[in-house]
């Protein structure tokens, strides 16, 4: 239908009457429905002489394409409302069956004439006609017909209501969407954890989707988000939602999962048809094409990264095309964050948000609703005492969350055990995450399989956490990824590249994140696990050699020690024959008592911090002042290498050590860090009370300044007859490898260390009791 076509039917030029209130010419005709796209105020350049109305109106004549252009810029979801009610409010009624009867438009017998539908159909037509530069497919009969019957199909809708109206939870079973779904927020920006809910769509519907931005109408929408942020079941409740509501809006819901399908093969239109007809037979594709021409469905399309790989640029361009012959329908995409919907155009991108605490507790409290309470107490004190982090993925995923929940029965052993925790979320989100979608296998781009998959990732997890790498730009990630040896194992190494085993990483296997310009852990406990299993399946030798890589390694370094502590959990022996036995013979191995001691302090530890106090002077002030007791001071020294850290910790012993000594023999002067003045603070004992000698660090180099009284608040601070700050003692400084090469100026610090009543020497006895009894437990072992 042409632009000829579609007006002459309001203007009857042998009666000389308009089928349009007030319009009385073939020029008035034409003139009017383009002036009315622009609500009457025709950019100058456009307006034209009667003549040339006239003209386009006996089709002598056509209005230039760049007429069209504007028209197609002007006609906004807005104007499309304004038009279609100005447009029926200017029809005759008296002239409205003529009409109708024009566009072939028949009235069933006892059907009322609705001018409304005829006025938003002749939009329609209008709209389409500019969209084709001034010629379209004849719409109106279909578009008015479709919105004369929005009821049908009610066992479609029947079906699919019931169809994704559940959800499978704990176990496998089965509950109702609304008994156990939690909506997450949706963002403009991407983001792991939530900050705050400004801005944000909160209990999502497509209408808020269409309508949350205040600038316009958003008809095409692709919802982001990592894995297991809920995105299939998002748009469950949406289609849900709209289903409900569908005898109200006429406007037909329809659930596309797309990695059924190959669209080298099928077109998106054929989808459609099918996936309605295969619930409702009474669906054909003229209903199709008569709704999606009238803009009367609502499209949700779920998982864009999950269609094949060689069928997404078919995809991308049977979405284009589609979405060029079917403008006005709503549409809505859910994605992982990848490359998959980078070629997509026109559709905003919004972002699935993390659950914050109270969403958190909602899906516990939903998931349990049957269980004991003692189940809820289980799961949230996990949380509270901070074995699953309160602001991390397993408490603000609800995949994550849910795999906890799920095994809340167990919480208690698996937390004895990390490793097995770790171990089992990692096999339920990489192995069995999606098992139930039909005719789903995950695609990895980069290796063939999950097991592939795995057997890389562990190696790079394993090569970057032991040189405390846990976060990575794009480089660096490349780098560590180029260096791997498991890549030579695969089946196809020719796609095993670091673009695609990153999107296996983030996408596919749901294991990191990009975010900005980093590439971080969804949860720092999965490099930690697959460390300790690469370590605990790999070669003896390459365990030995990764106590040369951690012997330079402090504890710092590693931030805590749950990754070496699910290394012990998986392969104790190994961990002891392999790792703590080689670090272990470095001090004891062919060295009597004095030596190992030595160089257990100089393996062991970086520099010393010890407090020599001056006893005599300190119980002389207690006494004169009735004090009750004395407040510790001290500096704290810990290991240099992370390797006697895991061990002190496998030992159940501090990591930590206070060395306090009493040896006027031991005040080296170029040692001095600070001083200790004295300073009575009250304090409680049981029922009595009294008063404390508490013991003031400040620094020895101030304490010597002659204005140190001036530029410290020394009013409290106890001082002799003259008025002068008594010094209680002093804290040093001294590097081991000082004291191993200077063993003979130190002679005095060496002999007061190796007391047997000082806690430095009685962590070495405890240290050298545990190397023997390894060395005799693992006399005959498999790890050699």
């Amino acid at each position: 239908m042409n632009y000829q076509e579609f007006i002459q039917p309001f203007y009857n030029s042998e009666t000389k009457t308009s089928g349009l209130r007030g319009i009385q010419s073939q020029g008035e005709t034409a003139e009017y429905f383009v002036a009315l796209a622009f609500a009457h105020e025709i950019p100058e350049k456009y307006i034209s002489q009667p003549d040339t109305y006239r003209r386009w109106y006996t089709g002598r004549s056509n209005p230039k394409s760049t007429l069209w252009k504007e028209i197609e810029k002007a006609f906004d979801d807005k104007r499309f409302e304004e038009y279609s009610k100005e447009l029926a409010s200017k029809i005759d009624d008296e002239k409205l069956i003529d009409l109708l009867l024009a566009f072939d438009i028949k009235l069933a017998s006892g059907k009322k004439a609705n001018k409304m539908y005829f006025a938003e159909a002749l939009t329609y037509q209008f709209k389409a006609i500019a969209n084709g530069k001034g010629s379209a497919d004849e719409i109106v009969k279909q578009t008015y017909y479709s919105k004369e019957k929005p009821a049908v199909f009610g066992e479609y809708i029947r079906k699919a209501k019931e169809t994704y109206s559940r959800m499978t939870v704990l176990g496998g079973k089965e509950c109702l969407l609304d008994d156990c779904y939690v909506c997450n927020y949706i963002g403009t920006k991407r983001g792991v954890f939530l900050r705050n809910k400004n801005g944000l769509i909160i209990d999502a519907t497509l209408e808020k989707l269409k309508t949350f931005d205040r600038r316009a109408e958003t008809k095409n929408t692709l919802l982001i988000a990592n894995g297991g942020m809920g995105k299939s079941l998002m748009l469950q409740h949406l289609f849900v939602d709209a289903a409900e509501k569908y005898s109200e809006t006429g406007l037909l819901p329809i659930f596309i999962e797309l990695r059924e399908f190959s669209f080298d093969q099928v077109e998106l239109f054929d989808i459609i048809v099918e996936t309605v007809k295969n619930m409702d037979e009474s669906f054909t594709p003229e209903h199709a094409h008569q709704m999606l021409t009238a803009g009367r469905c609502q499209l949700l399309l779920d998982g864009v990264d999950e269609i094949d790989p060689q069928d997404i640029n078919s995809f991308q361009r049977k979405l284009s095309n589609f979405l060029k012959r079917y403008p006005d329908n709503q549409v809505v995409m859910t994605s992982r964050d990848c490359d998959a919907y980078s070629g997509i155009k026109g559709f905003v991108h919004l972002y699935l948000l993390p659950f914050d605490k109270s969403q958190s507790e909602d899906l516990v409290g939903r998931l349990l609703i049957e269980d004991d309470p003692e189940a809820k107490k289980t799961v949230r004190e996990c949380i509270d005492d901070n074995f699953i982090k309160k602001d991390g993925a397993f408490v603000s995923n609800p995949m994550m969350l849910t795999f906890v929940v799920e095994r809340h029965s167990t919480l208690q052993s698996l937390r004895a055990k990390r490793y097995l925790f770790y171990k089992e979320a990692y096999e339920a989100i990489v192995l069995d995450h999606d098992k139930d979608k039909t005719a789903y296998e995950r695609i990895f781009r980069s290796v063939s399989d999950s097991e592939e998959f795995t057997t890389v990732f562990q190696e790079f997890c394993a090569v970057t956490f032991r040189q405390g790498i846990f976060s990575f730009d794009s480089d660096t990630f490349k780098i560590f990824f180029e260096e791997l040896e498991s890549k030579k194992t695969v089946e196809n190494p020719k796609k095993l590249r670091a673009q695609s085993f990153l999107h296996d990483v983030c996408a596919t296997a749901c294991m990191m994140y990009e975010e900005d310009t980093e590439i971080l852990y969804i949860d720092p406990g999965f490099q930690e696990y697959l460390f300790a299993r690469y370590y605990a399946f790999a070669p003896s030798n390459e365990m030995r050699e990764l106590c040369d890589t951690l012997i330079d390694q402090s504890t710092t370094t590693f931030r805590r020690w749950s990754a070496f502590r699910m290394l012990y959990e998986y392969s104790s022996d190994k961990v002891e024959v392999c790792l703590f036995i080689p670090f272990l013979d470095r001090i004891f191995k062919d060295r009597d008592d004095r030596d190992s001691f030595l160089q257990f302090i100089k393996i062991g530890y970086k520099e010393l911090r010890y407090t020599v106090l001056d006893q005599n002077l300190i119980e002389n002030y207690k006494g004169e002042a009735g004090v009750m007791n004395q407040m510790n001071t001290g500096e704290l020294n810990e290991p240099k290498t992370v390797i006697l850290s895991v061990i002190l910790r496998v030992m159940k012993q501090f990591n930590f050590v206070q060395i306090v000594m009493y040896s006027p023999k031991l005040k080296y002067e170029k040692l001095v860090q600070k001083v200790l003045l004295g300073e009575y603070v009250g304090a409680h004992f049981g029922d009595e009370s009294g008063n404390k000698l508490l013991l003031r660090q400040y620094l020895y180099s101030e304490f010597c300044m002659p204005t140190f009284s001036e530029t410290h608040d020394i009013s409290r601070c106890i001082k002799d007859q003259s008025g002068n700050c008594i010094c209680f003692g002093n804290e040093y400084l001294i590097s081991t490898e000082q004291i191993q090469t200077n063993s003979d100026e130190y002679q005095d610090l060496i002999k007061e260390l190796s007391n047997p009543d000082n806690s430095l020497y009685r962590l070495y006895e405890v240290v050298k009791n545990y190397y023997l009894q390894i060395k005799d437990k693992q006399k005959s072992n498999k790890f050699k």
